[in-house]
């Protein structure tokens, strides 16, 4: 593998939302970027998506120059024989997955780390068969990649090590946070727990217990807030005071309890689930385009990125030293 300092051509594979927002980050981090997709037409989408976004990425990071750099974009995977690393966004479909990664294992060569963003399979699921199955990773942002910071990094059961000590290594230099996990899970660590509330949100939601609308302003500006500068566990060991989580749990475990016990599977979300989402949805952007709301929230994860960029958020920065990853 060539050291994460040297790298500087990447490979983006599939040029949908999360390949072109793949592209603008590397992009901005001083990178040659090349874009594969086999449908041709995604080249216009991709510099569309590069030039729109460009400008937030001077805003967060001022050095950069007035116009981005152009994108390379192939519809053949031969022409990233010269990348030093694979960031993978096709499709999150197994076969799909498989059948790219097939074309990889041969067509990339073997010392190319492969990331994936994959955001619900598992890499032992994908790399199943693969001579060079060592070097694939799962590499999963959190959308939109270019401006959210987290990046999941798990190897699968064939992944070397080394590939996923490399990966974290590679995000961190590239000035993502990385979260590594321990073990595979399906969805991997942030999805899990996103799936977890939007499975209450759609029950409040079928039991009119409450509005789409209301639902949406309740946790951005209830949990959100607070989950922005601290996450659930530090921010319950705060509200206990001085006695820190151990007493809130002791205190305030049992109402969680009760409240779990209470929380309904949703199961299959019924037609007609989502067309009370989807009215709910429309009352609540009212005469607002998917564009416009995509610029409102991207202005507003700039300021919200701006406020927090200096906030001590990895404890390692704390201590002075990390725990050994297991």
């Amino acid at each position: 593998m060539i050291g994460v300092e040297n790298v500087r051509h990447v490979g983006v594979v599939g040029a949908g939302t999360v390949g072109a927002s793949w592209a603008l980050y590397f992009l901005s981090r001083g990178l040659r970027v090349s874009v594969q997709d086999t449908n041709a037409a995604r080249e216009a989408y991709v510099s569309e998506y590069v030039a729109r976004g460009w400008p937030l990425m001077r805003e967060l990071r001022g050095e950069l120059a007035a116009t981005p750099p152009s994108v390379e974009f192939h519809t053949g995977l031969d022409a990233l024989r010269d990348v030093q690393f694979v960031q993978e966004s096709v499709p999150d479909d197994l076969m799909i997955k498989r059948a790219l990664f097939a074309e990889l294992d041969h067509r990339i060569p073997a010392q190319v780390v492969v990331g994936s963003s994959t955001s619900s399979l598992l890499m032992t699921e994908l790399q199943q068969g693969l001579a060079t199955a060592s070097r694939f990773v799962v590499a999963h942002p959190f959308n939109p990649p270019h401006l959210i910071p987290i990046v999941e990094i798990a190897g699968g059961a064939s992944t070397a090590a080394s590939v996923v000590d490399y990966a974290c290594a590679l995000f961190s230099r590239l000035g993502k946070t990385v979260l590594r996990l321990r073990k595979e899970v399906r969805g991997h660590l942030v999805n899990r727990l996103q799936a977890a509330l939007f499975q209450e949100a759609v029950w409040l939601v079928r039991e009119g217990v409450a509005s789409v609308a209301d639902i949406d302003r309740g946790m951005s500006l209830g949990p959100g807030l607070r989950w922005a500068a601290a996450g659930p566990f530090l921010t319950f060991h705060l509200g206990a005071g001085a006695g820190g989580i151990r007493s809130y749990l002791e205190h305030l475990g049992s109402a969680h309890e009760r409240m779990w016990e209470d929380l309904q599977s949703v199961g299959r979300i019924a037609p007609e689930v989502v067309e009370q989402i989807a009215n709910g949805i429309g009352d609540e952007a009212g005469d607002a385009t998917v564009e416009q709301l995509t610029a409102e929230r991207d202005q507003t994860l700039i300021r919200l990125l701006r406020l927090i960029s200096g906030n001590v958020s990895d404890p390692a920065d704390r201590n002075g030293n990390r725990e050994e990853e297991s």
